[in-house]
């Protein structure tokens, strides 16, 4: 049977070398960094704000609000400007909103001249960083919506379903 799945002209992972460097590293880089705010942020929110656990759960959900939001305006964006412009905005935004969050946590632990007490700075640095979180999910998704777009066009037809298994968790 000629030109079935079997055939011998089919592509391999070999074909997926040229993407490593463009296109699994930044998404690579993404999953470590997301990784470490996760793991780390709740205990910060608890410990050193003071938050209760429904507000640790809203800080750390925002992303989860921003990143289907930001669906439809990062495809008009890809659309538009291609995917690579996508895949930096997507990636520039999501540093930003990292170091925004670095940035709130340094300015807010305790000894940093804020007093502990002060329930209205430190619920203005929850707000913060509810909003970092927030932005954290519309770059992570114009970098996603970007990403798909660059596989489609980037991959032959018949790696396309491996070539998104591999960043699929990422």
């Amino acid at each position: 049977m000629e030109g079935g799945p079997s055939a011998a002209a089919s592509p391999t992972f070999r074909d997926l070398r040229h993407l490593a460097l463009p296109l699994y590293l930044p998404s690579f880089a993404t999953a470590i960094g997301q990784s470490l705010v996760v793991s780390v942020l709740p205990l910060y929110v608890k410990s050193s704000l003071g938050a209760d656990v429904a507000t640790v759960g809203i800080v750390v959900g925002m992303q989860g609000i921003g990143s289907p939001l930001s669906g439809i305006p990062a495809g008009f964006v890809v659309d538009r400007l291609g995917e690579r412009f996508g895949i930096l905005l997507g990636a520039a935004v999501t540093c930003f909103s990292y170091a925004a969050c670095a940035v709130i946590a340094i300015a807010f632990v305790p000894g940093s001249g804020i007093e502990a007490g002060s329930h209205a700075a430190l619920g203005g640095a929850v707000s913060l960083l509810a909003m970092a979180r927030f932005l954290t999910g519309i770059g992570l998704g114009t970098f996603q919506v970007a990403r798909t777009g660059w596989v489609k066009e980037a991959v032959p037809k018949g790696l396309r379903g491996r070539a998104n298994g591999l960043i699929g968790g990422c």
